[in-house]
């Protein structure tokens, strides 16, 4: 009975909360609404990978609420103004953003004017080697959890959270 009235609680606090845990361990299929915002959601990350390669700044950060906070996996938290300065002092290190680069939604869980999706994400860029400045390719690979809401603009990305770092390749080969 102890455990049956804990996973209650623990459920209602989720529910109260707004989300599950984890929005890919649910049980019923994607309703009609969930499909069309994942597809919508989808549309907004590809076009960011687009503005990556293209190295538009402007088109990169579009779809970024204005009180957008990222947490990695550290713990540490960063506002909008410290992510876009980290982001412009990443793309003058980039040489390039390439067509490989990947971020497709797991799952979504929706309520109302907000979805929580899992992303996973491969990043796939050409940087300079720090010595002699000769091009490698650099592989990253990250899961996230992203809160979206709809505003007046669409979909904007409000909270992006890591959850896990995944392996990272230079030049092919596992580079710690």
């Amino acid at each position: 009975m102890k455990r049956f009235a804990w996973t209650t609680i623990l459920l209602l606090l989720s529910s109260a909360a707004g989300f599950a845990q984890d929005p890919c361990a649910r049980n019923s299929p994607m309703t009609d609404q969930e499909r069309f915002v994942r597809a919508e959601i989808q549309s907004r990350i590809d076009e960011t990978i687009e503005a990556a390669e293209a190295n538009d700044f402007s088109a990169k950060t579009h779809y970024f609420a204005p009180d957008l906070t990222v947490k990695l996996v550290d713990g540490t938290v960063l506002d909008r103004k410290r992510l876009e300065e980290d982001m412009k002092r990443d793309s003058d290190w980039i040489l390039s953003v390439s067509d490989k680069t990947t971020i497709g939604i797991e799952c979504i869980e929706l309520r109302g004017r907000k979805a929580v999706v899992v992303t996973d994400q491969q990043f796939v860029r050409t940087v300079p080697d720090r010595k002699d400045g000769s091009p490698y390719e650099l592989v990253t690979n990250v899961k996230h959890r992203e809160t979206w809401v709809y505003t007046k603009s669409g979909w904007l990305t409000r909270q992006i959270e890591e959850l896990t770092q995944g392996p990272t390749y230079l030049d092919g080969k596992p580079y710690e």
